[in-house]
């Protein structure tokens, strides 16, 4: 039995979403493995990174983050849209703090 990761970025690369002090295993859904990102042989997140400078694709992150976080009470979707805010966030963490 696996133990469940203790840092942002051991979550993240594990399939968990770090919420506080409490991790919880994420299950595939429109946050974390949305199909229609997924119609090539590489997702659009990785696309977006290849083609941008880092200082371009850290503002991406940071602009999707606060998109999410503007609006999250206006959808009808709040825990989705926070979670895919965290989603954002955590890899703008992993770019500041790589392992």
């Amino acid at each position: 039995m696996n133990d469940k990761p203790k840092t942002i970025y051991e979550a993240y690369t594990q399939g968990y979403l770090f919420m506080g002090d409490s991790v919880h295993e994420a299950k595939p859904d429109m946050v974390n493995e949305p199909s229609h990102y997924k119609t090539g042989k590489i997702e659009c997140i990785e696309a977006m990174e290849a083609m941008l400078t880092p200082e371009e694709f850290i503002g991406y992150l940071r602009g999707n983050a606060f998109k999410y976080l503007w609006r999250y009470q206006h959808k009808g979707k709040a825990y989705e849209d926070l979670q895919k805010a965290q989603w954002y966030l955590n890899r703008l963490v992993m770019i500041h703090n790589p392992r």
